[in-house]
């Protein structure tokens, strides 16, 4: 994913580490397991909109 859409993956990194800077900025103990809940969920989408766009691409 990161040869083949790079802004993509710029935006899935700022998402995440935006949602991290929030949290640690208003002072709020982190629940780390839901944070790497949302991770894993973003990193999925992000995973499989990657692979659609190569799929489509080549066709």
């Amino acid at each position: 994913m990161l040869k083949t859409n790079v802004i993509g993956s710029v935006v899935v990194c700022l998402v995440l580490f935006a949602i991290l800077g929030y949290l640690l900025s208003l002072g709020i103990s982190i629940d780390w397991k839901f944070y790497f809940k949302v991770a894993a969920v973003v990193l999925v989408i992000a995973t499989i909109i990657g692979i659609a766009s190569s799929v489509g691409g080549k066709t």
